[in-house]
Formats: structure tokens, sequence, C-alpha cells
């Protein structure tokens, strides 16, 4: 069961009651347009809150706290929601019924501490705290070159909308963060509290009156100003497929193709988008398994994945060089299947099969849960997953065909390596 309440102007709770775990959990999230100057600053300030505040200054500090609280832990939260960026803090504790005293009251005033009174000096962070978190959001930027699939697909994102925010990593750009210092940080904290809509997720034993007390209690102090509004989804259409190389002395080359599609309003446009996307490229029943890679062995791996909150779809897929033409297009080919509706009973109940038991493990994971009912909040959506599941079992192969027709290619991506 759960609910949705707006606590105070624009700060929203969604609760969900359950017995089912011996832990409890609850989100904040403040929700931004997402923006190339902003994003870095927005991604730097939960790592800065939870390196101190006035109370507990440092990191042994903070960890006594929480393990005077049973052992409950407080992390941070950097995510992108189409061209929504969304930061904030996560927390899990043992519920209170198993403690035998309270916990979760006590962690929300915590927490409480750590978002609104955080360590300051000058006008600012604390410089020595500054230094070390924007080290690390760095070092985390220069990590996906590490990773050339996912340096891959960001490139492709990046040339595919040059003047959309969707573009933007989810963790902003670290050139951006040139000319940032503690001050200036600090006013962007400011910001992010008093301008951003708020989305709180809590699971666990309490009631939703009980939840909704102690997280008004614990945002009693959140100043609040003129709320500054958030993007809606849209789809542009595509003028022009674009086409892109780069190399790099790599092992195995990598393709990324990026497509636009629709972004899925109503829960059975979700369902049978989703069905589609996992006929097409997801698990080891897909069409780009067994024709790209098993039958013809254009490629080392091929999947696609859809997102819902911008209409987006992407492939990626990692080839030799010599296979590119080929593997391109055999990839277009099983979309054209796809379209033509050339899908079997038997793809379609495999796809059923595979999303609905995506699904009901979300059901048995409050962190999954987390990320749902945030999206849904973000669409304004109301459908459970228990309905999505529903949803999906009444996909027919028409719906699939239809929503593979919405699917347009705009952009290729290929980093060629050099030396394979």
């Amino acid at each position: 069961m759960f609910s949705r309440t707006e606590l105070f102007d624009r700060v929203y709770l969604t609760a969900v009651q359950s017995d089912k775990f011996k832990t409890g959990c609850f989100s904040i999230n403040f929700l931004r347009p997402l923006s190339r100057q902003a994003a870095a600053q927005n991604a730097l300030i939960p790592g800065l809150l939870l390196a101190g505040c006035e109370q507990y200054p440092d990191i042994r500090s903070i960890s006594i706290q929480l393990d005077r609280l049973y052992g409950a832990s407080v992390g941070t939260l950097v995510r992108k929601k189409g061209e929504i960026q969304s930061v904030g803090l996560y927390a899990d504790f043992v519920e209170d019924a198993l403690a035998g005293e309270p916990v979760f009251r006590p962690l929300t005033e915590f927490v409480s501490e750590l978002l609104l009174r955080p360590c300051t000096e000058n006008g600012g962070f604390r410089s020595d705290y500054f230094e070390m978190e924007r080290n690390n959001l760095v070092n985390s930027m220069r990590a996906t070159l590490n990773s050339k699939q996912a340096y891959a697909n960001q490139e492709m994102l990046k040339a595919m909308c040059p003047d959309e925010p969707y573009g933007i990593p989810y963790q902003g750009e670290e050139e951006t963060l040139a000319d940032v210092d503690a001050k200036s940080l600090y006013a962007q904290y400011r910001t992010l509290l008093a301008h951003s809509r708020v989305e709180l997720f809590y699971h666990g034993r309490a009631s939703a009156d009980e939840a909704a007390d102690a997280f008004r209690a614990m945002l009693k102090e959140l100043p609040r100003g003129s709320i500054d509004p958030l993007p809606a989804p849209a789809c542009k259409q595509v003028a022009r497929v674009r086409e892109l190389e780069q190399s790099m002395p790599l092992s195995q080359s990598k393709l990324a193709m990026g497509f636009r599609a629709r972004p899925a309003s109503a829960v059975d446009e979700l369902a049978a988008m989703l069905c589609f996307s996992v006929v097409y490229g997801a698990g080891s029943n897909c069409k780009l398994f067994l024709n790209v890679r098993e039958a013809k062995s254009l490629c080392y791996y091929a999947s696609a994945a859809y997102d819902k909150y911008k209409g987006f779809l992407r492939v990626s897929s990692g080839i030799a060089a010599e296979n590119y033409a080929a593997a391109r297009g055999e990839i277009l080919r099983q979309l054209q299947d796809c379209v033509d509706g050339k899908i079997s009973t038997e793809e379609l109940e495999n796809a059923k099969r595979l999303l609905n038991s995506q699904l009901r493990a979300d059901l048995d994971n409050p962190g999954r849960l987390d990320e749902f009912y945030l999206g849904q909040a973000i669409l304004d959506q109301r459908y459970t997953i228990p309905e999505l599941m529903a949803a999906v079992e009444r996909v027919d192969e028409a719906a699939v065909r239809q929503a593979a027709a919405t699917v347009q290619l705009d952009t290729v991506y290929f980093l060629r390596g050099v030396g394979e």
C-alpha cells in the first residue's frame, strides 16, 4: 500500500507501508532542470553534506552516530531522469520494533542536521572538504574513460543531443568546475534547497501519517522560495542521421546507436515499449543476441535499453572493426523485423516473463522501489508495479509492432579499435 502527500509547498512524500523487511529506508531528492553549468555543482553537494555538519563535523563522528542508531547508513544520490537531475540522500535503518527503541525518528533528525547545517567557513563550505569532494567527483568522471562501452554511449549522447539537456552526463562535466569554489558552491546549495521541487520516499512499517510527521519535523527549517519548473518529456523528430567515428587503442571496437522513440505516458504504452525493447535487445532470447551475435557472429555482445523519461532507445555493441557495416546493418534489420511484425509467440512470451521477473524482484528491493516511485513522481503517474505487470501481460504482437514503429535512428557512434 502506498500514499502520496504534499508536506509543504512542492515537497512531496510517497510512503509505502510494508512489514516484510527487517529494515526500512527513505530518500530525499531535490529535482533540478538538467543544466550543463549546474549539473556538476549539484552532483558535488550530497558528498559535501556527508563530509560533516555542525553537530557531527567529521566522518568519525558521523560513523559513531550511525553506530548508535543500530548501524543505520546514509549515502548520496545523484540521478538523471530524462532532462531532470535528482540529487539527495538515501538512508536505511533497522525497524523500531526489532531494535526495541526508536530508530527511524532519530535517524530523520540526524539527516536533518546533515542536510541543513553543513560545515562552513567564510561564507562557504569548508575548503578542505570542498577540495576532497571535488577531487572525488572529477575522478569519478574520468573513470568513465576506463569503460569504453560507457564512454561510447556518453559520446553518442553528446553528439545526438548537442542542444538538448539530455546529452549532459548525470554527474555533469569536469570543465564546468574550473571556476567553482567553496563559496560559490555553497550559494548553489542554498539555491538547491530553496528553489527545487522535493520528492521524499519512505518504505517501512510506520504509517503514512507517522512518516509524514517525521519528515515534516525533519524539513521544518528547509528554506523555500519560488520553485523552478521542471521540463516536460519531449520527443524531437529526426532531421538526419548523424554518423561519427573515433579511433582509440582498443582490443574491441564499440558501436553505440541512439534512436528516438516517444516518452511512454500511459501504463499500456510503457508496457508495449518495454516488451518491444526486450524482444529486440534484452536477455539471451532477444533478436540482437540470437541473430546478430549467435547466428551471424557479427558482435561480441549487443543489447538495447529504453529510457521512458526521454523516449530514447540505445543499442550498445562490441564488435570487430571490420564488421562495422555488417553489424550496423543487421541491428537495423532486426528492428525492421519488429516493425514488420516478425515476432513469434515464443519471443513475446519470453519477453513478458523476463520483464515481470525483473518487476517482481523490484517489489522485494526497497532501493528499486525508491527508483520506481521517484520515476512515477517525476512523470506524474500513479500506477503500481503490480499494475505495470498486469499491463505487460496484456501486450500483444500488434502493440509491440506499433511501439517499434515509433523508433527512429538518430545517431551512430563508432569507436574504432586501433590495433585490434
